[in-house]
């Protein structure tokens, strides 16, 4: 079996057909994935899995100020199942009481 070396750890073609499956369900180009709304509303996705936020993955993913680098560190430090979770975001819909638990303690427009 081809594996794959990431920087944390080895990733098998088994991985890799996983990322490409999970792109497919999602309708997303593996090749270059964009910021994509995790619906709370119409999806599971208030459990979505959580990345790494350990000092060198974030380091990593900022890349002396390129920033561009948050899927290819998160795929190799969290696994093709997790990584891509890193460009996925909320709206205020989503998180109703974090939202307004912002706006209560920071003043933030509604």
């Amino acid at each position: 079996m081809t594996r794959f070396k990431g920087s944390s750890r080895e990733h098998t073609e088994s991985d890799l057909r996983c990322f490409l499956l999970w792109c497919a369900e999602r309708d997303l180009d593996p090749r270059y994935l964009e910021p994509f709304h995790a619906s709370t509303i119409t999806t599971g996705s208030a459990a979505i899995p959580d990345t790494s936020h350990a000092w060198q993955a974030q380091h990593q993913c900022w890349n002396n100020g390129l920033m561009d680098s948050w899927v290819t560190t998160h795929i190799a430090v969290d696994g093709p199942g997790v990584g891509p979770y890193t460009m996925a975001y909320y709206t205020q819909e989503d998180l109703p009481f974090h939202w307004a638990l912002a706006e209560a303690l920071w003043g933030l427009p509604p």
